[in-house]
């Protein structure tokens, strides 16, 4: 039933009946769908729809990441029979040449091994705020030892 759902999706994709925002919503959708699923089978057809629909989904770093992701309900062995292939083929790229979608999608998740966004303001605020606070300690315990002294 879903894969009927999907082919219909993508017919409808290429007699262009689907304006660009509907493409990119849906394309959105089925890629943070496959990122966040643990079902193979569900997976593997998420993946299929985007190869097929996102040129630019085949060597990027998301395929990467889902063609190594563990913890899979896999009963089937879909994973490794169709997965493992392709991680070979994407680790054998060099990073510059992997796709990040989160361009073209920045409501995807960040991928595992991401640094975290960082503004230097935040981290001007952070380190100012832990200067200040040694500074205080610093003068509490001189004052202490002041009163013991007195």
């Amino acid at each position: 039933m879903q894969s009927l759902m999907l082919d219909w999706f993508l017919r409808r994709m290429s007699e262009q009946e689907l304006s660009e925002e509907q493409k990119k919503e849906l394309n959105g959708y089925f890629l943070a769908r496959a990122l966040s699923t643990t079902n193979a089978s569900a997976m593997v057809q998420a993946d299929e729809f985007l190869q097929r629909s996102l040129p630019a989904y085949t060597n990027s770093r998301q395929r990467l990441y889902l063609a190594g992701k563990q913890n899979m309900h896999d009963p089937t062995g879909q994973m490794n029979g169709r997965f493992a292939p392709i991680k070979a083929e994407l680790e054998k790229l060099p990073p510059s040449d992997l796709t990040d979608l989160r361009d073209s999608f920045p409501d995807l998740p960040p991928l595992p091994g991401d640094a975290p966004a960082r503004s230097p303001v935040k981290v001007a605020i952070a380190v100012g705020t832990g200067i200040v606070a040694v500074v205080a300690a610093w003068l509490a315990l001189r004052r202490r030892k002041v009163r013991k002294a007195a």
